[in-house]
């Protein structure tokens, strides 16, 4: 026996205890001498001591919600508990805890005798204060001690010690080195293994605040697993009004190499904000604590409801058509495939005062040729549509053209981009002082057939690439749409696609992509339309199979809605519905406040050329 290992008494009486937790058949060991005939069971599993201690550890562990997302993928899957991470929810815990000054401990750390080190399960180096640090420990039922090293340890300037220890137990004590900063004091709280009631709190993307950094009010720093746990670190922390969570460590030009090393920044304000050294600019909430008079965000505004139009001169059933506003305040329909062919018609919506009116636009010389799976744009500077690439049923098979319509309804050819079809574009806006907004293209397929994750620009008709950093995967059939409302600069949302479930945000302001969260796993959707609603400030994606292709979506699951304030949620509406489709055009009708859709394919592949309006 190794003068490290435990007493062997105590691991028998460990590794009994943990067979009765463990049923599933573990690795095989070299130190099953540790448990005897009292413990036969644990013998036949072959438990080691190390795999019993981090057993011992693990089941406690998970306890506190704030660590399930942390702990999920571990080693504890390995060793026959993980089952007991599913069932903890983040609010099951309404107990108060308290805390004593254990004096008797003062100017000592809590040491592991096995191990030879701390025995902190956890440690924080930017923590502002002893409450921060207390509330930490309050909210995680692991921790049974907490060591503060004292407030003369300032965040700008870390010191050479951590100021914030967390401890499962401190059955032993060592005293500590950093007595030339402030020897630290020890905490217990009570009762022990509890974690304390937390308040729900609302988190909102202050896109705002989109790339900054908050000065002066930073209250926690650290590198945690996932967006996930950071916010359960600020909803452990009473003054935590500001969260950022940064996607890597990659800093900008000169600027000192760990200066973006904590993924997981939070603030008690920003009222003086400064933009981030960091490469990929942060995503920034701003965070409400609920009442019990708050009402979630995501329960907010109760979906609405869904009429058929029907009008005359409406465009022959087709699939894969482009409708967007322009000139005018007027709708513009074009192109799409029909049963048989592809087609270039046009027409027009306006809802007037005696209803929407449709006109179908003929006698025109000059127009693109017919396509499907093309784009069609606002370009609000210009007051134009632009309609760029798509492909044919007929030779040659891709476009790469990009057109301009007027409120002439008269069309010019624009120039030529690279061959584009099943991509997303979106009209960006004005940006740095200049009169005339890019059109953003992103993803889709080229004339090889590959599918791309390249993101051009394109002002007065002049195509750049765009190397943006990391940003979304490749893909097709997307969505994409410009919130404006959103950041300083606007936001282009790009979502879904084939095989994808996640959600980015590009802010062409300063070229940078961010990954927002996408909600549920499974959510993604392909061959979808989607617009943005700029009264509620939410995205609606409508129609569409599942991102694998499996299924379309239908009835009140046609239209998903996404909020910064509140993520994803099917926006079940009142009253008749649309039947499932893919592929159907879309707008949102400023004049209107309400979404059009047209056509589309249903499940059995027929053609569509029913119109539905939504008011949320």
């Amino acid at each position: 026996m190794s003068s490290a290992e435990p007493n062997p008494k105590f691991a028998r009486l460990l590794c009994g205890f943990l067979c009765v937790l463990t049923t599933h058949t573990l690795a095989s060991t070299k130190d099953a001498e540790f448990c005897d005939d009292a413990a036969t069971e644990c013998l036949s599993k072959n438990v080691t001591w190390d795999q019993a201690v981090l057993m011992q550890s693990r089941v406690k562990r998970v306890a506190p919600a704030k660590l399930a997302e942390l702990e999920a993928g571990s080693v504890m899957g390995n060793v026959g508990v993980a089952a007991a991470s599913s069932k903890v929810t983040v609010y099951r815990n309404e107990s108060q805890v308290s805390f004593t000054n254990e004096t008797s401990l003062a100017g000592l750390y809590c040491y592991d005798a096995y191990s030879g080190s701390t025995a902190a399960y956890a440690t924080h180096q930017n923590v502002a204060s002893r409450e921060v640090c207390q509330q930490i420990c309050a909210a995680d039922a692991r921790c049974n001690f907490y060591g503060w090293h004292g407030s003369s340890v300032a965040l700008e300037a870390p010191s050479r010690c951590y100021n914030c220890a967390l401890y499962q137990s401190c059955e032993f004590q060592r005293e500590s080195v950093c007595e030339d900063i402030t020897p630290p004091s020890n905490f217990r709280k009570t009762p022990a293994d509890t974690s304390a009631h937390r308040v729900e709190k609302d988190f909102n993307a202050d896109f705002r605040l989109n790339g900054q950094f908050c000065q002066r009010s930073q209250i926690f720093a650290a590198q945690v697993a996932n967006e996930s746990v950071c916010r359960s670190y600020c909803e452990s922390i009473e003054d935590c009004k500001v969260m950022a969570f940064y996607r890597d460590s990659q800093v900008r030009e000169d600027a000192a190499p760990d200066s973006c090393d904590q993924n997981c920044r939070l603030y008690s304000e920003c009222d003086s904000p400064v933009p981030s050294l960091c490469f990929h600019p942060p995503v920034l909430w701003t965070v409400e604590t609920l009442t019990s008079t708050t009402t979630p965000s995501a329960l907010m505004n109760s979906a609405g409801a869904w009429t058929e139009l029907s009008l005359g001169n409406h465009p022959t059933a087709q699939e894969a058509a482009t409708l967007t506003t322009g000139p005018g305040g007027k709708l513009y329909h074009f192109g799409g495939r029909t049963e048989v062919q592809q087609v270039n018609t046009l027409h027009t919506f306006e809802k007037t005062a005696s209803g929407w009116q449709l006109v179908l636009v003929s006698g025109l010389t000059t127009l693109p040729s017919a396509r499907f799976f093309h784009t069609a744009v606002h370009d609000r500077s210009a007051d134009t549509v632009l309609i760029y690439g798509g492909t044919s049923n007929n030779l040659p098979f891709w476009r790469k053209d990009l057109w301009a319509l007027d409120g002439s309804l008269s069309f010019q050819y624009v120039s030529d981009g690279p061959f584009r079809w099943a991509h997303s574009a979106a009209w960006a806006g004005p940006r740095d002082g200049s009169s005339a907004g890019p059109m953003l293209v992103f993803g889709g397929r080229n004339d090889a057939y590959a599918t791309l994750g390249e993101l051009w620009e394109v002002v007065s008709g002049t195509w750049s690439q765009v190397n943006a950093g990391n940003g979304p995967a490749a893909r097709a059939y997307h969505t994409s749409v410009f919130a404006e409302s959103l950041g300083q600069n606007g936001l282009m949302l790009v979502f879904g696609g084939g095989g994808h479930d996640d959600l980015w945000a590009y802010d062409h302001g300063v070229r940078s992509w961010s990954q927002l969260s996408a909600g549920p796993a499974g959510i993604g959707r392909a061959l979808a339309s989607a617009v943005w609603n700029p009264t509620q400030q939410a995205m609606l994606v409508c129609g569409g199979k599942d991102s694998s292709y499996a299924s379309s979506y239908a009835g009140p699951d046609l239209l998903l809605e996404w909020r910064s304030s509140a993520g994803f949620r099917n926006a079940t509406p009142v009253g008749s519905v649309p039947s499932n489709r893919t592929t159907p055009a879309a707008a949102w009708a400023d004049g209107a406040q309400a979404m059009i859709i047209v056509g589309g394919t249903d499940d059995q592949g027929a053609v569509m050329d029913d119109i539905w309006v939504y008011e949320p």
